[in-house]
């Protein structure tokens, strides 16, 4: 089976090669979980990383230990930014709101009116025929 390409030329470990020069098995006082391996990268020399054969997966990251996050920073003028655009999307969402309510209001009233005229002018003829 060919070897899958991997980012940076690295090249995976499976269960069915042995590692090319370069890329040897580390030791494993690294505290590895279960089928983790640790190699060295061929275009990094000095460097290394962690496969995991069975998954094909490649990391530079130890794959046991949790990375600490740094504490979270929260940049507070941007955020009053999002606050006050969310304000605004909010307050132009009610015009909007506002505004159709009134054309519908105004497009009501005009057909009243219109309603209302045309029985005034029934109205109105009815009486012409009666006279």
């Amino acid at each position: 089976h060919p070897t899958p390409p991997l980012l940076d030329g690295l090249i995976s470990c499976v269960p069915w090669q042995l590692p090319r020069p370069g890329h040897e098995r580390m030791s494993s006082s690294d505290d590895l979980p279960p089928g983790w391996i640790r190699m060295t990268s061929r275009s990094k020399p000095g460097a290394f990383f962690y496969a995991h054969p069975a998954t094909k997966r490649t990391q530079v990251e130890h794959p046991g230990r949790k990375r600490e996050r740094p504490p979270a920073v929260v940049d507070l003028d941007a955020e009053d930014e999002r606050k006050a655009r969310r304000k605004a999307q909010e307050e132009a969402r009610r015009a909007q709101e506002a505004k159709r309510a009134e054309e519908k209001a105004r497009i009501a009233e005009e057909k009243r009116r219109a309603a209302e005229a045309a029985e005034k002018e029934v109205a109105a003829r009815e009486e012409e025929v009666r006279k």
